[in-house]
């Protein structure tokens, strides 16, 4: 597709395990830098979502409780998505990135203990569209000229805040 990112997805696996999690049905996946959340297939996209919640019920609910009937856990005052399962996405020829709690939840407001999953059912598709949640905390080379993809893991700082407008003097 013209001005899109076409990547091979093998397989999700947890991190620290190498247990598979997802292994196949992502059908076409693309890159797409303008694009909030990252989208899969309802097989993966379930998938996905019941290993999260699988991996919180075995392992103290994650450092909270989850929101029964939404994809969001409550992480109590300060609480922040650190003992959510790291998972790593393997990319056919090879390469792998490392996709942390992190990036793919994002908290309900500033002001909230609430954290979501970043990523969506893409309803009716059998297409996998990676968007930002799927590249923060990377650094994403699109080399138009090559028709390549670089990752790189980056410890990127966070804008928690917008500053103030500068005065312009007229």
């Amino acid at each position: 597709t013209r001005g899109a990112y076409g990547i091979a997805l093998n397989s999700i696996v947890f991190d620290e395990s190498r247990t598979s999690v997802v292994s196949g049905g992502f059908g076409v996946a693309i890159v797409d830098s303008g694009t909030t959340y990252s989208y899969f297939p309802t097989p993966v996209y379930k998938t996905l979502v019941h290993a999260v919640e699988n991996y919180c019920s075995s392992n103290e609910d994650c450092g909270g409780y989850e929101d029964r009937g939404t994809i969001c856990w409550d992480l109590g005052e300060g609480g922040k998505p650190d003992k959510f399962p790291v998972f790593e996405v393997k990319i056919q020829g090879g390469a792998s990135m490392k996709w942390h709690p992190k990036a793919y939840m994002w908290r309900k407001t500033m002001s909230s203990d609430v954290w979501c999953l970043g990523f969506a059912d893409n309803v009716g598709s059998y297409e996998t569209v990676l968007g930002a949640t799927w590249m923060i905390g990377q650094n994403i080379v699109f080399d138009l000229e090559h028709k390549r993809l670089g990752l790189a893991a980056a410890n990127c700082p966070e804008a928690r805040s917008r500053p103030a407008p500068a005065k312009v003097d007229a």
